[in-house]
């Protein structure tokens, strides 16, 4: 199954998709359905629905287009077949528009895949469009290359971070990604230009190590020939991390394909919280699931207007979330992982044969353990030695307004993961009950 989230006008990447399908198709593989996931507004929702309705006629590939009223009903069914309170079920997954909730967004389509049969979620999104040209450079070969392959069938065709144990060796992959090209990245350009601490700061605080803040940059923050890797990269937790994403070379959540994995680890859910969206890579990850990191980059295209937004407080806000976000899993991956899986265990194997009230019952525990003075000072560390070194007036209005609302960015965030945690709670519930619940027969099919 592919699919696509969207807030926006989703033509261009639609038809870019495809490509990619049609390719599986020449090469005798079933490329599956098209999953649109619209939580646009109205306006934008009616229109994709008509170029989706149009698009269809010119392609055998079938293209499913889901509002967010059939996600409203998706959920209302779950809460009446589950017998869970419907508003509760709402709050933990109904991806409102004003939410901006990057983590509600990717777990619909976690459901959407549970309803539709699907093992392996292909995820492209809205503002990324596949390369021309060669299609062995296509992100999908890159996915298809190792997902769902075990660790020892592909070992000759990727670097390794560590060594590699008897038992890693049986594994399946169920994670495979990239990265992006082009303008995409956090634009922190002109900041850098007004201080040249910028990125280091910006690093340290989202918790990287100082050793490894150059890889960092040369992975995520320079986008040339020299600093692509030209072989993928077998990521594995036989030895404990240093790095809240495992490793500097990390897929995005834009060009990422996973199997099986998203049926027990729900991403953290929280308004404007950007990285909630890559927990369940994370987590998957320090449990022991297999990831490549693969060499098929996609392009990521913004327009100017996107490059204004990331100066607005609601987009420091979401960075000052994600501090926290990799405050908390740092605490959790140095603390108390070991008590969920031993050194030598395989964790989601524990998971998967025990149910989830271990991982819960740790998160809910590293949750309350988190330092409030320590967490208020990345808000802190964000305004007085990100936005104010740069001297320019439109970042010290958002620090300041960053500063003043510190306390309640805070509380917000505790409300958002003690949700996050429910949802641990409850997931592998939902998930198979909406496997049981799965007709097409109910879906609008263009």
């Amino acid at each position: 199954m592919f699919a696509i989230p969207t807030n926006r006008l989703v033509l261009p990447a639609v038809q870019s998709v495809p490509i990619e399908m049609t390719s599986m198709r020449k090469r005798g593989i079933d490329p599956e359905e098209l999953i649109i996931l619209d939580n646009g507004p109205s306006q934008v929702v009616e229109r994709n629905k008509r170029d989706l309705e149009a698009l269809q006629k010119t392609t055998p590939i079938r293209i499913i287009h889901h509002d967010l009223n059939d996600q409203f009903e998706w959920i209302r069914d779950l809460a009446e077949h589950g017998q869970w309170d419907v508003a509760e079920l709402i709050r933990l997954l109904y991806p409102h528009p004003e939410e901006v909730d990057y983590g509600k967004v990717f777990n619909m389509l976690y459901l959407a895949a549970a309803r539709y049969g699907r093992k392996v979620i292909h995820r492209r999104d809205s503002d990324c469009y596949t390369p021309l040209g060669d299609e062995s450079l296509y992100p999908v070969w890159g996915e298809n290359q190792f997902i769902g392959k075990k660790v020892s069938e592909v070992l000759h065709m990727a670097d390794t971070c560590e060594c590699l144990t008897d038992e890693l060796l049986t594994e399946e992959i169920w994670i495979a990604g990239s990265d992006y090209t082009g303008d995409w990245n956090v634009n922190l350009e002109l900041l850098q230009q007004h201080n040249s601490q910028t990125l280091n700061e910006f690093l340290t605080l989202l918790s990287i190590p100082p050793t490894r803040i150059p890889a960092y940059i040369d992975a995520k923050y320079r986008d040339n020939e020299l600093n692509l890797r030209t072989r993928p990269l077998l990521i594995t937790c036989g030895q404990l991390p240093d790095i809240p994403e495992i490793v500097p070379h990390y897929p995005e959540c834009g060009n990422i394909a996973m199997m099986e994995i998203f049926k027990w680890i729900p991403n953290f859910i929280g308004s404007r919280c950007i990285g909630f969206d890559y927990h369940t890579y994370i987590l998957g990850a320090l449990l022991k699931v297999p990831a490549v990191y693969h060499t098929k980059r996609i392009i990521h295209a913004h327009d100017y207007s996107r490059k204004q937004k990331d100066a607005t407080l609601n987009y420091f806000r979401g960075i000052a979330k994600l501090a926290d976000y990799n405050l908390f899993i740092t605490e959790f991956r140095n603390n108390y992982l070991h008590r969920l899986a031993p050194p030598g265990a395989n964790g989601f194997h524990l998971l998967r044969d025990t149910g989830p009230s271990a991982l819960v019952n740790l998160l809910s525990e590293c949750f309350m353990s988190l330092d409030r003075t320590t967490r208020l000072g990345l808000v802190h560390d964000l305004a007085y030695k990100i936005l104010l070194p740069s001297g320019l007036a439109e970042y010290r209005l958002v620090a300041e307004e960053l500063e003043r609302g510190a306390s309640r960015l805070i509380d917000e965030l505790d409300d958002d993961y003690r949700r996050s945690i429910k949802l641990q709670k409850i997931w592998r519930a939902l998930i198979l009950l909406s496997e049981r619940m799965g007709n097409e027969s109910r879906c609008k099919v263009y």
